[in-house]
């Protein structure tokens, strides 16, 4: 369907929005259906539907799903911004962005950024409420989706019935100043269950201080070093930068498949061999075609970074010895080159509403830990906050989880649910060679090529290829 670029002009230059509408499998389906919102920024929700539709089918039941690539996001107007190849590893590895990149993104747009804010998506979703005859609608929101449904639930409260947060954002929250230290107790719990498991403890022991040296290792520059390409398998002499090291593993963090090669990762590191770290370096830019970098940069500029203030910014590089904040820097150097756009006074505000909701949280997430939620369901007197203490960045495949969500829209009662199944969730097993969960005889020597599963990845972009703070 068509919307107006500027809802001030209606008239004026419309953008196509792509919708897909996952009809309900019941006979007498409900008649309020679950819209998606996907993270990033920078997702198209749509666009992803036929690999994440699959994993819905226990809300599907009596429920329409509704996907919309957003604008600027999938193919909804998009604000695509190409940052080079991602498999030149030489650009992969790199120390700094090329800005070149950046600003050639930007002249590229013919479209007035100033209309591709979450206030201009929370419009356009409305626009699809209404044409599409619905008179209420549920949320399901991961990530950035989770601050998208609160603005919209801000300015049409009477239009939400309910909505499902995973990996809440709250709009009154200094997000990207919390990373560093979110993704400190991640490593730390990654590192931890390393020392539990008696196999992998002997495999890989004393992974901190592996990971110092091999940080204080890349603090030289200049340095080229053999790599093997993942894909290819020539060696190519290149330069290994700490900064892509430290992105690479804020970036496996987010899942729990990624998370279980870190410690494979970091000893191989240290012992001279980065292949497996190119490897995870990778698969993670390789899946950047999912995500729209402009529409990306657009908020994640102005409406997360600009409201840092500079002593959270400072403070961001000083809490942990493992995460210097080196990504929230890169994140800082490209906004200083992108357009900023102006917002509302109220954007930052706190959006208190009598809506149930169930807020979930993976206890290992390295970017919205489970406080976030819990600092939302404060200002929220339907909400409850439950944790899967064996999960990182998005909890809604996990083992009962998707049933649990299912029964919440029917009920509306988060407070009645019976959550003590998530506590017998597994954690992905620790990867103690290339052969998975088991170590490899003697002699063998080959190098993993982590491939997440699908929607496993962090939804945003933020891959070490650019290095910004991957935002959710």
């Amino acid at each position: 369907m068509d919307v107006p670029l500027d809802p001030g002009d209606p008239e004026g230059q419309a953008i196509a929005l792509k919708i897909v509408v996952a009809p309900a499998t019941a006979r007498a389906p409900a008649p309020d259906p679950v819209f998606i919102l996907a993270g990033g920024p920078g997702q198209g929700a749509a666009t992803i539907a036929p690999y994440i539709a699959p994993k819905f089918d226990a809300m599907r039941r009596n429920r329409d799903l509704v996907f919309v690539d957003l604008r600027g996001t999938g193919a909804s107007a998009p604000l695509n911004c190409e940052l080079g190849d991602p498999t030149d590893l030489a650009m992969l590895l790199a120390e700094e962005l090329d800005e070149k990149h950046i600003d050639e993104c930007i002249a590229s747009y013919k479209l007035d950024l100033a209309q591709f804010s979450t206030a201009r998506q929370v419009e356009d979703l409305e626009a699809v409420r209404a044409a599409l005859g619905y008179e209420s609608i549920n949320f399901w929101g991961i990530s950035y989706g989770t601050w998208t449904g609160q603005h919209y639930t801000k300015r049409f409260p009477e239009r939400v019935r309910s909505a499902v947060y995973d990996g809440v954002v709250p709009t009154d929250g200094d997000l990207y100043a919390g990373v560093s230290a979110s993704a400190d107790r991640s490593l730390r719990a990654v590192f931890e269950r390393c020392r539990q498991d008696p196999n992998c403890d002997a495999a890989f022991p004393q992974l901190e201080r592996k990971l110092q040296a091999v940080y204080a290792d890349l603090d030289n520059p200049r340095v080229l070093r053999e790599v093997e390409h993942p894909r290819t398998g020539a060696v190519e002499r290149v330069e290994i930068s700490r900064r892509a090291f430290e992105g690479t593993l804020l970036t496996g963090l987010y899942s729990g498949h990624s998370a279980a090669m870190i410690p494979l990762m970091i000893d191989r590191a240290h012992a001279g061999d980065f292949g497996p770290f190119a490897a995870m370096a990778m698969s993670a830019a390789s899946h950047d075609d999912t995500i729209s970098l402009g529409l990306h940069y657009t908020q994640a500029c102005s409406e997360g970074y600009a409201h840092l203030k500079p002593e959270a910014i400072e403070a961001s590089r000083t809490v942990s010895p493992l995460f210097t904040g080196v990504g929230l820097q890169n994140l800082g150097e490209v906004c200083a080159r992108w357009p900023a756009i102006e917002l509302a006074p109220d954007t930052w505000d706190p959006v208190p509403a009598d809506t149930p909701a169930l807020l979930l949280s993976g206890r290992l997430d390295p970017i919205t830990p489970p406080e976030l939620a819990e600092r939302l369901a404060a200002s929220m007197p339907q909400a409850r906050s439950v944790v899967v203490e064996s999960a990182h960045h998005g909890t809604w495949r996990a083992g009962c989880v998707p049933e649990l969500i299912a029964e919440f829209y029917d009920s509306l009662d988060a407070d009645g649910l019976d959550t003590s199944c998530v506590d017998a969730i597994e954690p992905t097993p620790l990867f103690l060679s290339a052969a998975g969960h088991r170590p490899l005889p003697k002699g063998h020597g080959a190098k993993p090529a982590p491939e997440p599963e699908a929607g496993e990845r962090p939804e945003p972009g933020g891959g070490p290829e650019h290095g910004e703070v991957a935002a959710p």
